[in-house]
């Protein structure tokens, strides 16, 4: 039997049988798959702790296409992210990160330039102090783009800048929220900026979480099976009380 392994971000994870767990991972090399960890939840397990949601981890197995469920065999970790876990509006950004990729992925869809995109977004918001929010647009800006969405972008930005009516703005096919110029400026900038200076930007927080919502409908427009957004509804509750 020969195993192969791989780097694996662990999406989401629920209880099965007394000791075992079901988790979706999100792989460099074999894009997203459902796996079962057979005794993950007993802790002298050597997979305790290990399969918690957002590790960075790299996982051993026998990989069988025709098998739903993929059983892991070995597992070692790579980076459990403790600052993240330790601040809420972290962890509240990076849950929301982690669903986005799970809703706009299909099983198996390999993009290794997706999963680069996560690693790096994760090991910087880890050491950011401010603008937790930024990292949430500017992953949903890189990922439409790598899902090959960006000219969708870039067609609507083309229509506000090359008209000249007094009235700036414009609608996404099918969508309930305005762009503008000035949105459109900061789309640009947060594009062009480096991950590591989104710190040092300073938006609107209501500007920030309009185009967060315009950027969900892009991807739940044109992605199968996107659905609801769980992780938005707690961050505008969050928001709301502050």
């Amino acid at each position: 039997m020969s195993f192969t392994n791989t780097e694996a971000f662990v999406l989401k994870g629920f209880r099965y049988g007394d000791t075992s767990k079901i988790v979706t991972l999100f792989t460099n090399e074999y894009g997203k798959f459902n796996a079962i960890v057979k005794g993950a939840r007993n802790f002298k397990s050597r997979f305790s702790g290990i399969f918690e949601n957002m590790n960075y981890i790299n996982v051993f197995f026998n990989k069988k296409d025709n098998r739903e469920l993929q059983l892991i065999s070995k597992a070692e970790f790579r980076n459990s992210f403790p600052k993240i876990k330790s601040s809420l509006d972290k962890i509240n950004t990076a849950y929301r990160i982690l669903e986005l990729l799970n809703k706009s992925t299909l099983d198996y869809y390999v993009n290794e330039k997706i999963f680069l995109l996560l690693k790096h977004t994760f090991e910087t918001l880890e050491n950011s102090i401010r603008n937790f929010n930024y990292f949430i647009l500017y992953f949903q800006i890189n990922l439409a783009k790598l899902l090959g969405l960006g000219t969708l972008i870039e067609e609507n930005q083309n229509q506000i800048f090359e008209n000249n009516d007094c009235v700036k703005e414009t609608f996404y096919k099918n969508l309930a929220f305005k762009l503008n110029e000035r949105h459109y400026l900061m789309i640009d900038e947060i594009n062009s900026t480096n991950i590591e200076q989104l710190q040092d930007l300073n938006y609107d927080n209501v500007d920030i979480q309009n185009l967060q919502s315009n950027f969900d409908y892009i991807l739940s427009n044109n992605l199968q099976n996107f659905g609801y957004l769980k992780t938005k509804k707690i961050i505008n509750e969050i928001n709301k009380n502050t």
